[in-house]
């Protein structure tokens, strides 16, 4: 059945991952000192210093177990679907490469999110990798409120330069 299957998937992510406890750096699960390596480049480390670490907050900001969650992409699949009540209507939402927002879209997409993703491609493409205007991002960020944004700050070196 799908909640066997569920339940089956669920165990082998926490013996595998711990994603309850390391689905985000935090100051419990990444003390100063510790190296990380970069996926994305193999050959390269970053240790965590103090500026790093303060940036972490203590402890996951999310209160686990998640009740009900929703997962929205950014494709356009739910352009006139007028699923927002739907959407909207779990505790935790969590929405993928930082999509629009705006009141031409919130009839189909909801607006609730507590987690929204950014790949690093959406950085460079969207924002020109922070380097000319950061205003253009944080004017793009008000919209998603106190949502925490996650993003793979350790997956390639230009992640964590400064």
């Amino acid at each position: 059945t799908n909640q066997t299957s569920a339940s089956l998937f669920r165990r082998q992510m926490e013996d595998c991952c711990d994603p309850a406890h390391l689905f985000a750096m935090t100051k419990m699960n990444s003390p100063m000192g510790k190296s990380l390596w970069y996926d994305g480049e193999l050959l390269y480390s970053f240790t965590i210093d103090n500026s790093t670490y303060s940036l972490f907050p203590q402890a996951t900001p999310f209160q686990l177990p998640l009740k009900k969650c929703a997962v929205v992409g950014n494709g356009g699949i739910l352009k006139m679907s007028g699923c927002a009540r739907q959407i909207d209507e779990p505790n935790f939402v969590m929405r993928c490469n930082l999509p629009p927002l705006s009141s031409e879209y919130t009839r189909d997409v909801g607006s609730k999110t507590q987690l929204v993703t950014a790949n690093p491609s959406i950085i460079r493409q969207r924002f020109e990798n922070l380097l000319w205007s950061r205003k253009k991002f944080v004017d793009n960020m008000k919209i998603y409120n106190h949502s925490y944004i996650y993003m793979p700050a350790f997956s390639m070196k230009t992640g964590t330069e400064p």
